[in-house]
C-alpha cells in the first residue's frame, strides 16, 4: 500500500489571506465583488514559514501565487489563489515516532466556501471563503493507515506547539492511495474532514481496490468522495490533469522577496520541541509525559508556573491528571487558568508540606473559587493528633456512625479519607484499625 497526503492546514490569524477583512464574515474581496484587489496578509506567510524552518525545508528566496481557475459554486471569484508553480517551500522532513515522512512542498492557498447540503438542495456558505490555509504535500511514503493516522496526529501536535493552528477547525486532508495489485493505480479521496475520517476512509477504499481485483474488475485513476454517513467512498470525477485548471500567474500580487520576513521568523521561534522534552525527561519525567508537555503551549506554561514550587514527580502528575481533570469537570479551559492563582496554590501547597493527594484537593477547591489557599488550608488540613481529628469527624458526622450502626460498613472508607488527607505521613493501617475500633466502641 502507498499513501500520500495533501493536507490542508487552518491558519490562526484574525484576517483573511488576501485581505483584512475579519475571518468568519462574508468578504467583499473573497466574493470577487467588482473593484476588489488581494492583499497578501503577513501573518500566514509567517506561520508557513515557520512550519518550513522546523521541517528543515528548502525555502524559496521569492513568493509567487497564481490562479487556480475552474467553474464550481463554492468559488465565488471563478478561481482559487493558491501557489502551483512556486511553492514556498519543497524537500522537508517530519519525523515522527513511526519513522521520517518525506514532505515534497508547502504553500500557501485560500479555502474556499462551503457548501451545505440538505434535503431541499445545496446551499453556499461564502463565510469561510478566503481564510488562510497551509497545504502540505507527502511523498506517497507512508505505507499503512496506522501509519498515517499518527502523521497526521503529530503533524497537529507541532502546528500547535508552533501556534500556527486554528484549534477550532480540523485538517481538511486529500488522501492518495494505491495497492501493489493494481500496479499502485493511483485514486485521490477529497477533502475528508478530520483524522477518524480519514482513518475510515482509507479502510474502504483499500477494501474496495483490492476487492475489485480478486473479482477482475479494473480499478480506475479517479477522484472519489467521502461519504461519512455511510463511510464509503463514491465516484466523483475523472482524475484531472494540471491542465484542466488553467493556471496562470496571479497578476494582483507582486514578487516578493522572503529573505526579511525569514530572518524575523528565525529570531521568533520558540525553543525546538525535543530540547524541552530532553529538559524534563532530565527532570526525571517519562518520555510519554515529557512529551505530551512539551507538546501544548499552556500546559508547558503551567509547568514551569509550578516546577520551582514542587517536586516534578508531583508536578507532572497535577499537569497530566490533576489539572485535566478538574478543567473537565468545572467547564474550564487551559486558557482560563490564571497564572497567578496558580502560583499561589502551588506556593501553599510547597510551604505547608502537602502531599500530593491533598495538593490536588487544595487545587479542586481553589483554582477557580473565591476562597484563598491558605484559609483553605487552615481549615481542611489539621495539626491535631489522628485521634483528636477522629473525634471532631464523628462529631461533624453523625449521619456516617449511625449508618454504620446500622450496618453500613462502607463509611468506614468516608472517614479514612478524611483522616488520611489531615494526617498524611501517618500509617495508614493504624489510621484504620483506630477508625475501626472507635466506631465499634460506639456501636456497642
Amino acid at each position: 500500500m502507498k499513501i500520500g497526503l495533501e493536507t490542508h492546514i487552518p491558519l490562526e490569524t484574525t484576517t483573511k489571506l488576501f485581505s483584512d477583512e475579519a475571518r468568519g464574515r462574508l468578504s467583499a474581496y473573497a466574493q470577487g465583488e467588482p473593484g476588489t484587489r488581494p492583499v497578501l496578509q503577513g501573518k500566514a506567510v509567517r506561520h508557513a514559514l515557520k512550519l518550513a524552518v522546523t521541517l528543515d525545508m528548502d525555502i524559496a528566496s521569492t513568493m509567487t501565487f497564481d490562479r487556480k481557475q475552474y467553474f464550481y459554486p463554492d468559488l465565488p471569484k471563478g478561481y482559487q489563489i493558491t501557489q502551483h508553480r512556486h511553492p514556498l517551500a519543497t524537500n522537508g522532513v517530519f519525523t515522527t515516532s513511526q519513522g521520517d515522512t518525506t514532505i515534497k512542498e508547502i504553500h500557501l492557498e485560500e479555502d474556499p466556501s462551503r457548501l451545505k447540503h440538505t434535503v431541499e438542495g445545496a446551499r453556499v456558505d461564502d463565510s469561510r471563503s478566503g481564510e488562510p490555509l497551509i497545504e502540505l504535500v507527502t511523498a506517497p511514503c507512508l505505507t499503512s493507515i496506522n501509519e498515517t493516522i499518527m502523521f497526521l496526529d503529530e503533524l497537529a501536535t507541532h502546528c500547535k506547539y508552533l501556534g500556527i493552528l486554528d484549534q477550532t477547525k480540523g485538517f481538511k486532508t486529500d488522501v492518495n492511495i494505491s495497492i501493489e495489485a493494481t500496479d499502485h493505480t493511483r485514486v485521490e479521496v477529497k477533502n475528508i474532514t478530520g483524522r477518524d475520517n480519514v482513518k475510515e476512509a482509507l479502510r474502504y477504499e483499500a477494501w474496495r481496490q483490492k476487492s475489485a481485483v480478486e473479482t477482475g474488475q479494473a480499478v480506475e485513476r479517479e477522484t472519489r468522495h467521502y461519504n461519512d454517513e455511510k463511510t464509503m467512498t463514491t465516484p466523483s470525477r475523472t482524475k484531472e490533469r494540471y491542465q484542466d485548471y488553467a493556471y496562470i500567474p496571479e497578476p494582483d500580487i507582486p514578487t516578493i522577496g522572503v529573505k526579511q520576513i525569514l530572518d524575523q521568523v528565525r529570531d521568533d521561534l520558540p525553543k525546538p520541541r525535543q530540547d524541552i522534552i530532553d529538559e524534563l525527561i532530565a527532570e526525571g519525567i517519562s518520555k510519554q509525559e515529557a512529551t505530551t508537555i512539551a507538546s501544548h503551549p499552556q500546559k508547558r506554561g503551567c509547568y514551569e508556573t509550578i516546577g520551582d514550587h514542587l517536586q516534578p514527580s508531583t508536578a507532572q502528575t497535577v499537569i497530566t491528571q490533576h489539572l485535566p481533570h478538574i478543567l473537565e469537570a468545572q467547564s474550564y479551559d487551559w486558557e482560563d487558568i490564571r497564572k497567578e492563582r496558580l502560583t499561589t496554590c502551588v506556593e501553599t501547597a510547597s510551604k505547608a508540606d502537602l502531599p500530593e493527594n491533598t495538593v490536588k484537593n487544595l487545587l479542586w477547591q481553589t483554582l477557580f473559587k473565591d476562597e484563598h489557599p491558605e484559609a483553605w488550608v487552615e481549615t481542611n488540613v489539621s495539626d491535631d493528633d489522628p485521634e483528636q481529628t477522629l473525634s471532631h469527624l464523628l462529631d461533624d458526622h453523625p449521619s456516617r456512625v449511625e449508618a454504620y450502626k446500622d450496618g453500613n460498613k462502607s463509611v468506614v472508607n468516608a472517614f479514612m479519607g478524611d483522616l488520611a488527607q489531615a494526617h498524611p505521613e501517618e500509617d495508614k493501617q493504624r489510621l484504620l484499625t483506630m477508625i475501626k475500633e472507635t466506631l465499634n466502641d460506639q456501636a456497642d
